[in-house]
């Protein structure tokens, strides 16, 4: 996933990785490229957050918005995922998360 989870809200990134862990192979992975604002080589990404709040800005869809990965981390353990890896420094303000079943 890239640049999705962001445009919802906590409990509902929650929810969406909880569907996605109960479709995975036992050695299977899910992926997810966000843009974290303290993650940001540059200390430019506060920009970024408006991109998204256009795109879903006909769909209603208020939630967007830059977390912080610890609050990502929350959510994938609460979804009973685990981080396997997180890369920060891809582009300006990406990090790219691989998680696993616990």
């Amino acid at each position: 996933m890239s640049q999705f989870l962001d445009c919802f809200s906590e409990s509902e990134i929650t929810s969406i990785l909880r569907r996605c862990s109960a479709s995975l192979n036992m050695n299977g992975s899910i992926f997810i490229l966000e843009p974290f604002w303290e993650s940001s080589a540059f200390r430019i990404s506060f920009i970024l957050p408006f991109s998204d709040i256009a795109l879903f800005y006909n769909y209603g869809q208020w939630n967007s918005q830059m977390y912080h990965s610890d609050v990502f981390i929350k959510c994938i353990e609460k979804a009973g995922l685990r981080v396997e890896e997180m890369r920060d420094g891809i582009g300006l303000s990406h990090s790219l998360i691989q998680i696993k079943a616990k």
